[in-house]
């Protein structure tokens, strides 16, 4: 009888240890709330509602065929697609910036898209001297999206 009690009383005090971290735990929770000046109804909402994820996505619509070969003063032409998931339609400004030789140029425009949507751009390029390199940079402006490839005559 007395190994069943001896039992007993670790059970009791495994569940104070437990109910301890918990008020601990909570009790953190309720400070690092309240300093962050959020209500505790905006902190669980928070906590139990599941917010998707917005993100864009920037990319070439067929990047192995990139022409890594362009024949001097032959007309390039590339496509990107941006593609919307930020949950709302979204006006999309985006920067080309071509290095051919020594020359840079940098052109700028804007595309609206629709949340789930994507938008197909066309970069166009001619290297126009023989044994000279083009480097194509799109970069979508207010964000870190940005691709880049090169190109030799």
């Amino acid at each position: 009888m007395s190994h069943f009690n001896r039992h007993q009383r670790v059970s009791g005090a495994a569940y104070l240890t437990w109910a301890f971290l918990l008020l601990l735990v909570l009790s953190v929770v309720l400070i690092a709330t309240i300093a962050s000046g959020i209500s505790l109804g905006q902190a669980w909402t928070l906590a139990t509602t599941h917010q998707p994820e917005r993100y864009s996505e920037l990319y070439f619509a067929d990047p192995g065929h990139l022409p890594t070969y362009a024949p001097a003063s032959k007309e390039q032409i590339i496509y990107f697609y941006i593609v919307n998931h930020e949950h709302q339609s979204q006006l999309y400004t985006y920067q080309v910036m071509q290095t051919i030789g020594t020359a840079t140029t940098v052109t700028e425009a804007s595309v609206y898209v629709r949340d789930g949507q994507d938008a197909q751009q066309k970069v166009q390029f001619i290297i126009p001297k023989p044994l000279q390199q083009a480097i194509i940079t799109v970069r979508l402006l207010h964000s870190n999206l940005q691709l880049s490839f090169r190109s030799q005559s």
